[in-house]
């Protein structure tokens, strides 16, 4: 279990919300005759409908989830509602990233679909006929709004600074708020070494696959993963660990540098990397979360 000091004041939280259009429309109708099916009152059903395409809103989609799933990625859980944390060390880069990501969303994708949005109403109404009046679109103005990006980000207080407060807080409190930082940072670090963990894991169960005779399809990204997920937790090592350091260096080292093509054509070599694989894992035990017991 990693040993958690106060590390606060290194510390930034972020949160990111997305909102979006993902061509669901309401269908009144739908919900009238359900409700009048069933006796139910009225106001109670609500029915939507996939009632929507085009590769201009797909294009926006896409790159929402790719800007959600990579904010997941570079950052790690923190208390409830949403937040996440990061190295303040690492926050310029991660707002470039940032920046860039979000700047192609709403510089050129979303501007893009709003264009387009118009010609392809009416491109539905041809194609769907009656069915087109049953469903309840967004205006063109309405849409505008559908699309919104809010990413936050705010400093993590000291759990020490409550000492300048003490007519405010007693001495109990204190203790608690640094109790619960302390939780909080072993918690951002178990997510940590998970994501070291799980290309190593991934990377064991294709290499015993592979040796059963199990696994036909290669990827690359069995070894580009693990290049990354060592990268990536280098960066988010909110204690400074030194053991974390090593796994990650070791990965590289032992790991990320094999070949996708030689360990599926060459036994020996899927051996060694699988044994190297497997002591890593190993040396990561101590530190990842324990499993729930049901």
């Amino acid at each position: 279990m990693e040993q958690v000091t106060s590390v606060s004041s290194r510390l930034l939280t972020t949160k990111l919300v997305i909102g979006k259009w993902t061509g669901e429309a309401a269908v009144p109708k739908i919900a009238r005759d359900a409700e009048k099916s069933n006796s139910a009152k009225s106001g109670t059903v609500k029915a939507t409908a996939r009632a929507f395409e085009s590769p201009e809103l797909t294009a926006v989609l896409q790159e929402m989830n790719s800007l959600y799933i990579w904010w997941r990625d570079v950052t790690s859980p923190w208390r409830d509602g949403g937040w996440r944390v990061l190295l303040g060390e690492t926050a310029m880069e991660f707002l470039d990233e940032a920046r860039e990501r979000v700047g192609r969303i709403e510089r050129d994708l979303v501007p893009a679909f709003l264009a387009s949005y118009p010609q392809r109403l009416e491109e539905m109404k041809l194609g769907m006929g009656a069915l087109y009046l049953q469903v309840r679109y967004p205006t063109p103005e309405d849409m505008r709004n559908r699309f919104t990006i809010r990413l936050s980000m705010e400093a993590v207080p000291d759990a020490d600074m409550l000492k300048r407060f003490g007519e405010v807080f007693s001495a109990n409190e204190i203790e608690a708020a640094r109790e619960a930082e302390r939780m909080q940072v072993q918690a951002a670090m178990e997510d940590v070494w998970t994501k070291l963990a799980t290309p190593v894991e991934h990377l064991i169960d294709v290499l015993t696959r592979a040796d059963m005779g199990q696994h036909k399809r290669w990827h690359d990204s069995i070894v580009t993963n693990i290049a990354d997920a060592a990268r990536t937790a280098a960066k988010l090592n909110f204690t400074g660990s030194k053991e974390l350091v090593e796994v990650a260096d070791a990965m590289l080292a032992d790991l990320a540098v094999a070949k996708t093509s030689t360990l599926r054509d060459a036994p020996e070599v899927r051996a060694d990397v699988k044994a190297k694989a497997e002591a890593i894992k190993a040396r990561m035990a101590g530190f990842l979360p324990k499993p729930v017991e049901v």
